[in-house]
């Protein structure tokens, strides 16, 4: 019975599939102001970045006002995981954060917000916040296959050059 080494299980370097690259933003709305906050993460927006962007608004604000906020949100959300993994190989444009990733610390920063809108706005209880609010969460993703394939392609074929096979 031969002994298999290391060497023969792992690769040289283990790559990820085509992932794509997205941008995240959370509004939240309860009445009295409109806040959007940008989420950072990898696959999927998850976690209140302190390092993006936290906008507040009145009510009242426009609707050009309120999108305006959405993008400046979004432009700042980053594409991070914890830490590297050794043998990886990752896109240029992700970073490594583990104080953003941490989901005991995302308890914190939810806490610290608590406690900035209570301050801003005047707020006895949390329940006054959360009560009336309404969130919704927003994700901008850059498509996978947008720019390698023409725009004139029969349906199979395109099928085809992504990777499909009729069974």
């Amino acid at each position: 019975m031969s002994r298999l080494s290391n060497e023969n299980i792992i690769p040289d370097k283990i790559t990820y599939p085509d992932i794509v690259r997205g941008w995240w933003d959370g509004a939240k709305f309860n009445n009295d102001f409109y806040c959007l906050q940008t989420v950072s993460g990898f696959r999927g927006g998850m976690n209140f970045d302190e390092k993006g962007r936290e906008l507040y608004l009145t009510p009242e604000a426009s609707d050009e006002a309120l999108g305006q906020a959405v993008l400046d949100a979004l432009a700042a959300s980053r594409w991070i995981l914890p830490r590297p993994t050794p043998g990886h190989v990752y896109h240029p444009d992700l970073a490594f954060d583990p104080e953003t990733c941490s989901f005991i610390k995302e308890q914190k920063r939810e806490q610290d917000w608590v406690w900035r809108v209570r301050k801003i706005y005047n707020y006895k209880s949390k329940r006054e916040i959360y009560m009336p609010m309404r969130r919704c969460d927003i994700a901008k993703k850059r498509p996978k296959y947008y720019n390698q394939l023409p725009d004139s392609l029969p349906r199979q074929q395109l099928w085809r050059l992504l990777g499909f096979r009729r069974s």
